[in-house]
């Protein structure tokens, strides 16, 4: 069963870090009865939980990851947006992915908004 925090819609919005050199990724699930939920992430959760879904879970056809080392990070984080955009969507709408302890530790720390 599908937690009710999931998307109607979903947006990831990245905010590169100068200070610290990486990218936090802001990302926004808007559920059916409107209620916004936020958390961010950085590319290495995203690397981990993919890592961890390949390695138990090989008989799922999971999207490919974008590359993490940007060459012009300013032309190329909103491709990346989508494309993790597009991958957080597909293990959402998976019927089994979804459920995996993986996905639920990723997405479960969100903060409702309003």
């Amino acid at each position: 069963m599908k937690s009710s925090i999931f998307p109607k819609s979903l947006l990831i919005m990245g905010d590169f870090n100068k200070s610290k050199d990486y990218v936090d990724y802001n990302i926004s699930f808007l559920s059916e009865k409107d209620m916004e939920f936020k958390c961010f992430r950085r590319y290495k959760f995203f690397d981990m939980m993919d890592t961890c879904l390949i390695n138990k879970y090989p008989y799922y056809a999971i999207p490919k990851l974008p590359e993490k080392k940007l060459k012009n990070i300013l032309l190329n984080t909103s491709d990346r947006e989508k494309k993790l955009g597009f991958y957080l969507n597909y293990l959402y709408n998976h019927e089994e992915l979804n459920k995996t302890e993986e996905f639920q530790q990723f997405v479960g720390e969100f903060t409702f908004v309003r």
